[in-house]
């Protein structure tokens, strides 16, 4: 049965599909028609999602362009630290880079209100005030970053949270600092270096040179909150919290084979992002 061909789209990325003739790669999703028929019963937005499941992360957009024809486009979108309760954003920019920049803008905004919450649970918890110093000190490090990123690529900051996030337990709060710690900030932190030195546009390499020391830094608070959690929970949490982690660097190399590379923004091609993931799994974390 004649299937949808694939190819890389344009400047902006993403992969269009065709009805036609052919076996297709892993991960892409069969577009089917009779044969008799000349046209492709091509649904949208099924044949984006046979590319990968969007997630909390990652923006899709899919446009039908013909009766036998859809493109899909997977944005790159930066990677630091989120906390539950947030609302989702998404920049409506077309252009790859320049949604990536409103997009960093508005993640170094969320993540002042991440790492505000970790001292306050960290506090709570009765953690080493050494902890809950440094967590506080990032606060204002992405206070500093939504700054420039602002002052870089424009737009407005999110709507600010109310403050008010309910208690959370110690499996809960190791749970989050597993995913949005080691596996999301760890990631951008490694991606940021990389931007430093490679990204063609000048404001993603200014900025990426600004942030990249401070999210290293990040990044080793959180691999040490993950070490003292640990000590804290059983082994059935332990377990928890290890399965989560693995799910979110799954999740990340989705996202990854689905983005399609983009020089000007100086991401990691995709063998040198899945090397820089898998090394960050095989770290010994806790």
């Amino acid at each position: 049965m004649p299937a949808c061909a694939v190819s890389r789209g344009g400047r902006r990325g993403g992969r269009a599909f065709r009805c036609g003739c052919g076996e297709l790669g892993r991960g892409r999703r069969f577009c089917r028609r009779q044969p008799d028929v000349g046209t492709c019963d091509l649904d949208c937005s099924k044949v984006c999602a046979g590319l990968a499941k969007p997630s909390y992360y990652q923006a899709w957009s899919c446009t039908r362009r013909g009766a036998d024809r859809a493109e899909c486009l997977a944005f790159p979108v930066p990677c630091g630290r989120r906390t539950a309760g947030q609302a989702d954003f998404a920049s409506d920019e077309e252009d790859a880079v320049a949604r990536y920049e409103r997009e960093s803008a508005c993640l170094e905004h969320l993540a002042i209100e991440a790492f505000e919450r970790l001292a306050h649970e960290l506090t709570a918890q009765g953690a080493p005030r050494s902890l809950v110093e440094r967590a506080l000190a990032a606060a204002d490090d992405e206070r500093r970053h939504a700054h420039t990123a602002r002052a870089l690529f424009g737009g407005d900051a999110p709507a600010e949270h109310d403050g008010s996030f309910a208690p959370r337990d110690l499996e809960a709060i190791a749970v989050e600092n597993a995913i949005e710690g080691c596996v999301r900030e760890a990631y951008g932190a490694l991606v940021a270096t990389h931007q430093a030195e490679t990204a063609e546009d000048r404001s993603v390499r200014g900025f990426a040179r600004a942030i990249a020391r401070d999210e290293r830094r990040h990044a080793a608070l959180a691999f040490d909150v993950a070490r003292w959690l640990d000590e804290r929970l059983d082994g059935d949490a332990r377990r928890r919290v290890s399965s989560a982690r693995s799910r979110a660097f799954d999740e990340l190399l989705a996202e990854i084979v689905a983005s399609a590379p983009d020089r000007r923004l100086g991401l990691p091609a995709p063998l040198a992002a899945r090397a820089l993931v898998e090394g960050l799994r095989a770290m010994d974390t806790v």
